[in-house]
C-alpha cells in the first residue's frame, strides 16, 4: 500500500514536470488564443529561470518575467 508520503512525493515530481517542459498548446480557430499560449510559455520560462538564481521571491520573479517578456515584443513601458 503506498504511503500518503509517496502520493505526495509523486504528485510534486509530477508539478515539476509540467513546469520545467510545458507543452505547446494551440487553440483551433483563434490566433489570438495561440499567441496567448505563446506568451504563456515564454513567460513561465522566464520565470523558471528567474527563480533558479534564488534571489527574488516568486511575487516578485513572477512580474519581473512578464515585464522582460513584454519588453522583449516592445509592448511595456520602458519608464516603468
Amino acid at each position: 500500500m503506498n504511503k500518503p508520503s509517496d502520493a505526495a512525493a509523486r504528485s510534486k515530481e509530477a508539478k515539476k514536470t509540467k513546469a520545467a517542459s510545458p507543452k505547446e498548446e494551440t487553440i483551433e480557430g483563434n490566433p489570438l488564443g495561440n499567441v496567448w499560449s505563446k506568451l504563456q510559455q515564454e513567460i513561465a520560462q522566464e520565470f523558471v529561470a528567474i527563480m533558479a538564481t534564488r534571489t527574488l521571491q516568486a511575487s516578485e520573479a513572477a512580474a519581473l518575467a512578464a515585464r522582460r517578456v513584454m519588453q522583449r515584443y516592445g509592448h511595456a513601458d520602458a519608464a516603468a
